[in-house]
């Protein structure tokens, strides 16, 4: 009896130290996957930036995530199949149009 329940004890231990185990892993693969994302919408902003540049020879003149994506999808630069949250990242332009700050916000 004393046996059962000692091995009952164990993989109750056991059992959960697994599904923690799982569960931080999964925690990290979501947070890693995520990051990966905001990089990769990033580096797709730039690109589309760098676009825009070449065909009006200044970057967007307006500040802010939301006006950069209407301006950025109103001249098909970029399509927006899902939604794209622009309180992730911030966009302000510099130097008339020449050069612009674009970052992910934390």
């Amino acid at each position: 009896m004393v046996n059962k329940i000692l091995t009952t004890g164990i993989l109750l231990i056991g059992i959960t130290l697994a599904i923690n185990g799982v569960t931080v892993k999964a925690d990290d693969l979501l947070a890693s996957a995520s990051s990966a994302v905001n990089d990769a919408n990033f580096y797709q902003f730039r690109t589309a930036l760098d676009l825009y540049y070449i065909d009006h020879g200044n970057y967007p003149n307006i500040n802010g995530g939301s006006a950069l994506i209407d301006v950025l999808k109103n001249e098909n630069y970029i399509k927006e199949n899902k939604p794209i949250n622009s309180d992730s990242f911030n966009y302000q332009v510099k130097n008339d149009g020449q050069d612009y700050l674009l970052e992910i916000k934390q």
